[in-house]
């Protein structure tokens, strides 16, 4: 689904902003270079993502599920979807 896609991407690019928020919240008046140089880099992009994939894909996914449903009930096409072609009279 490609509601559960997106949110995958921006659990992914978000995730290291989100670990230094979360960092400076709890060490109040760090700057954010010291707690990068203390987690590195790699531990600021990977610290807590895969959980964060699984809530915020999951998350995202029911969104557009829900969403899609509500069209449906309200007698719209679903996101993406493409009217069948109609067939051609021939004269």
């Amino acid at each position: 689904h490609t509601g559960t896609i997106a949110g995958v991407f921006c659990a992914v690019v978000s995730q290291p902003a989100d670990n230094l928020v979360s960092r400076m919240n709890s060490q109040k008046g760090v700057p954010a270079a010291a707690i990068i140089k203390e987690m590195g880099w790699y531990q600021l992009f990977t610290r807590g993502l895969p959980l964060r994939i699984v809530m915020v894909g999951t998350l995202t996914g029911l969104q557009w599920g829900i969403y899609d449903a509500y069209k449906v009930s309200v007698g719209l096409p679903t996101t993406g979807s493409v009217e069948p072609a109609k067939p051609v009279e021939k004269k």
